[in-house]
């Protein structure tokens, strides 16, 4: 299996993962969206005063539809439906890895969207285009796409409400070399450590 291939089929498994956490938590919000270290956090008071946050994967409850309207709502690019509690998902037709790598175009449709009706979002922020990183160096080509895989993957994060979240790895570790795993390892828990560090008070 390519390296899309497996992204195209773990998106499809996080979105499925999302419509099964809203049916059984009924959150006020949940989000799914990808991120680099120390950026939007969906926040207490993002649900509580129903700000607006268009990610990858969108599901309003019922307070946010009554804030911003179902119609509104309905009317984002680029494919909506209604929800059983009267509250509405929203997904972007820009593929996964262009969420993952940051992609500025997968959100372009939206803003034109937003803008029209003046609507300033807590989520997505225009950003000012950045120079791509230097290629993390490793001991072999292999061993360095496994880590960029698993930093991109463990960026996604489903969002509950408040400060819930979820993260999943799905790595087939039996094939894995002997370098393959001790690399795996160690970025997994490099990414712990940043995301203990980002949202925990020591």
């Amino acid at each position: 299996m390519s390296a899309d291939e497996f992204t195209d089929e773990w998106a499809i498994l996080l979105e499925e993962l999302g419509d099964i956490l809203y049916v059984q938590a009924r959150p006020a919000l949940g989000l799914l969206r990808a991120t680099g270290d120390n950026e939007y956090e969906c926040s207490p008071a993002t649900v509580k005063q129903q700000q607006l946050v268009v990610g990858w994967r969108t599901w309003y409850g019922p307070a946010h539809v009554e804030k911003w309207g179902r119609d509104w709502l309905l009317g984002l690019p680029d494919r909506t439906r209604s929800l059983i509690d009267e509250g509405v998902a929203h997904a972007l037709v820009a593929p996964f890895t262009a969420i993952l790598h940051g992609d500025p175009s997968a959100y372009e449709r939206v803003w034109t969207y937003l803008d029209q009706a003046q609507a300033k979002p807590a989520w997505p922020r225009r950003r000012k285009q950045r120079k791509s990183k230097q290629p993390v160096r490793d001991k072999d080509a292999a061993s360095a796409r496994l880590r960029s895989d698993i930093r991109g993957l463990l960026n996604m994060t489903v969002e509950l409400g408040g400060r819930q979240r979820v993260k999943m790895l799905p790595l087939q570790w039996a094939p894995l070399s002997a370098l393959e795993r001790a690399v795996a390892r160690e970025t997994v828990q490099e990414m712990l450590r940043i995301e203990l560090d980002d949202c925990c008070d020591w």
